[in-house]
């Protein structure tokens, strides 16, 4: 389960290691 954290574009994954939302979501317009 991915969390949001304050970066706008970043994210947190089930391993607690911070990703980009854009290499984990496929694109939306």
């Amino acid at each position: 389960m991915e969390e949001i954290i304050q970066a706008p574009d970043l994210c947190m994954d089930s391993q607690g290691q911070m990703k980009l939302w854009r290499s984990i979501l496929p694109a939306k317009g």
